[in-house]
């Protein structure tokens, strides 16, 4: 719940479901919280709906300032969807106000519009890169409130449709600067309702309080560090069995089936690869030129003898 210090008096939350989203503070942000003035980031899913919640339960006649009841406004990227006119609690019995949609006339007829996040569609392309001075405050869903007297209490009969033109598509990234977000705050389809009672009122002075609600998602949130990134689970390998489901373990068992098929296959690879090397050498050295070599039986000495009785030489060819 946001609360301005010196106006403690006066509590504002976003409500989802009847939760309040999750804050927090940006405390490198100086400008965080003024004298009249607070800035809180939420958490905020794409898809829901969501509310905006005043808690006037601390709220006394003396705080009115010469006033009779609080005027709001509320604006949804800096463009204003609407506002009420906050009686006095302690005379209107009720001391916790909630805003879940707009409500408008167009073309005669009361129509109502829930308010509601979702994606915000971005593009790269240069034609939506063209200055947008309504996309300033995008991100942001404002509420300011103001000292009032109330007026004369009479049905809604003037249009006022282009309060309902609130939403944004193909947003050139330049137009985020730097900044991680990826959600808008938008309104749903427009129903169609019974008359709307109005109060006119006056306002006395500018607004006294005026709460800021950076809406994110819990990605973005982490990107900017406001909260600590989800830390890695821990591999089932690593987990002790006992404290494993069964499905965990049914993974765990795909899993290392799934590696031992894997080793198989990369040892056939490698038996394969080394036969195919050792075809390759065989293969380059049956390629080689063959060496002859000649071998010469040794050199056989002839030995001649005569006879000297009989005048006949004898030739004897025997080895040593």
């Amino acid at each position: 719940m946001a609360i301005i210090p010196g106006i403690p008096h006066v509590i504002v939350d976003i409500a989802v479901d009847g939760n309040p989203l999750p804050e927090y503070l940006d405390e490198d942000d100086s400008e965080s919280i003024t004298p009249n003035s607070t800035t809180k980031y939420v958490e905020c899913m794409p898809g829901s709906h969501f509310a905006i919640r005043i808690n006037l339960t601390n709220l006394q006649h003396w705080h009115l300032r010469g006033g009779d009841s609080v005027e709001t406004s509320y604006f949804l990227d800096g463009q204003r969807v609407g506002g009420v006119m906050l009686p006095q609690p302690w005379l209107s019995g009720y001391a916790v106000y909630s805003y879940p949609a707009a409500r408008y006339m167009e073309g005669g007829i009361c129509k109502e519009r829930a308010l509601m996040f979702a994606d915000l569609v971005t593009s790269e392309d240069r034609a939506y890169a063209k200055p947008r001075p309504e996309l300033n405050h995008l991100g942001t869903i404002t509420v300011k409130l103001y000292h009032s007297k109330a007026g004369k209490t009479d049905f809604r009969d003037s249009d006022n449709a282009s309060e309902a033109n609130v939403g944004h598509e193909n947003i050139h990234e330049k137009h985020l600067k730097g900044q991680a977000i990826s959600t808008q705050a938008k309104l749903g389809e427009a129903k169609p309702i019974g008359r709307i009672m109005t109060t006119a009122s006056t306002r006395i002075g500018d607004a006294f309080a005026t709460f800021n609600f950076r809406y994110r998602s819990r990605k973005d949130l982490q990107i900017s560090c406001l909260i600590p990134r989800s830390p890695s689970p821990i591999p089932l390998e690593d987990r002790p069995e006992e404290s494993l489901t069964r499905d965990e373990l049914l993974e765990l068992c795909r899993r290392q089936k799934a590696r031992q098929e894997e080793m198989v296959v990369i040892k056939l690879e490698h038996e394969k690869q080394r036969t195919e090397e050792k075809r390759t050498r065989v293969e380059d050295e049956s390629d080689e030129e063959p060496t002859l070599t000649y071998h010469h039986p040794p050199t056989k000495k002839l030995k001649i003898s005569a006879d000297a009785h009989a005048g006949i030489e004898t030739v004897d060819l025997t080895d040593d």
